[in-house]
């Protein structure tokens, strides 16, 4: 019997299934086509009385640089996170027009009812295979 489709796999379906593949195709792909190692980084922010919305955020990031490299130069560059630094070194600016990373972010309308309203719900939806 084929389990039910969870909110986040439905949402990750119609989300892709829409212009995003392409765009992604025509915009992204080409240029990191041979790159074998990627390195996926996840940022959330829920339940922030002080935040508009509960949002999930995906980064994808081609592996073209040495990671203790891109490490250094992050830290270098980027003393403090973002969100919590009223001005962005240029520096660090241009380095994220240029590298090709991508990020992909939801916002969760009912962010319970997305992964689930009981914790055995969310535990059996997060550990399902896609």
């Amino acid at each position: 019997m084929k389990q039910e489709e969870s909110m986040l796999q439905k949402l990750l379906d119609d989300t892709f299934n829409k212009s995003t593949i392409e765009q992604i195709e025509n915009n992204y792909i080409g240029k990191v086509k041979s790159v074998t190692k990627w390195l996926c980084f996840s940022d959330y922010c829920l339940d922030d009385r002080s935040k508009p919305n509960n949002v999930v955020t995906f980064s994808l990031i081609p592996y073209i640089s040495d990671l203790k490299e891109l490490e250094e130069f992050i830290e270098e560059n980027a003393k403090t996170d973002i969100k919590k630094t009223r001005s962005v070194n240029p520096k660090f600016i241009e380095f994220l027009k240029k590298y090709p990373l991508i990020n992909f972010s939801f916002i969760l309308n009912n962010r319970k009812s997305f992964f689930g309203i009981s914790h055995d719900e969310v535990k059996d939806n997060l550990k399902s295979e896609y």
